[in-house]
């Protein structure tokens, strides 16, 4: 997709889709965004007119792809978590995932609420002047999450939160020479044996790499969780 300057987008969302013109938030996740408004649709793609234009001073190395994996919980704390990940400006893209002790469905978080948190995504993109505007997604389960993730990454690394561990999470792994990072939060009653299984059957592949870490010994909260190993993997990249 791209506009009349050839302005290459790689994340799109929705500003305001009940008005016309159709208005939108675009980012080439490469530090330049700007408001925009739809011309015509193409064979090719769509067509953009950007009406404001920002450039953001680029946080991260255009290689890395960080992606962060966030169970559903009670709307007011999602709403919370997303909005303080965000502004971190680290991933490129956010899935919500339906986790096996999750007490939140995909059902729940009907077509409206699924509008609100792309909203929260949005405002505090923009009120961060963050360099990324993460495209927001949803899967039925975790190994869902995780399998459609994967099955175009050459290679990966998958961070797993661990209180379990003998040690703390200090990102060590994190390099470039990966094609994909995915941060997993886990769901406040944790991971299922199920889920736990996924993780186990990953390690058996050559090319993903598994890390596994602690915030300290406590057990945290899923919206805390996301802001600790957030903020851990953004002073590990600084």
């Amino acid at each position: 997709m791209a506009i009349r300057d050839e302005f290459e987008i790689e994340h799109l969302t929705v500003l305001k889709a009940d008005s016309r013109p159709y208005k939108f938030v675009i980012s080439d996740g490469k530090g330049t965004s700007g408001e925009a408004e739809l011309l015509k649709l193409t064979k090719e793609g769509i067509l953009f007119k950007l009406t404001t234009k920002e450039v953001s001073k680029k946080a991260l190395p255009d290689d890395l792809n960080l992606v962060l994996l966030l169970p559903l919980i009670r709307l007011p704390n999602l709403e919370q978590a997303l909005g303080s990940v965000v502004q971190f400006d680290l991933y490129k893209k956010i899935v919500l995932y339906q986790a096996d002790y999750s007490n939140v469905t995909l059902k729940i978080i009907g077509s409206q609420k699924r509008s609100r948190l792309s909203k929260i995504v949005q405002s505090a993109f923009t009120q961060s002047k963050s360099s990324f505007l993460p495209h927001l997604d949803f899967a039925p389960s975790l190994a869902a999450a995780l399998t459609a993730e994967l099955e175009s990454a050459a290679s990966a690394l998958i961070i797993i939160p661990d209180v379990a561990s003998a040690k703390d999470f200090i990102g060590d792994k994190i390099t470039t020479d990966f094609s994909k990072i995915l941060q997993v939060v886990g769901p406040e009653g944790g991971f299922s044996t199920s889920e736990q299984a996924v993780f186990e059957k990953l390690t058996a592949i050559e090319s993903f790499t598994i890390e596994r870490g602690r915030m300290g010994k406590s057990i945290l909260t899923s919206e805390t969780a996301a802001s600790a190993f957030t903020t851990a993997l953004k002073l590990r990249l600084s």
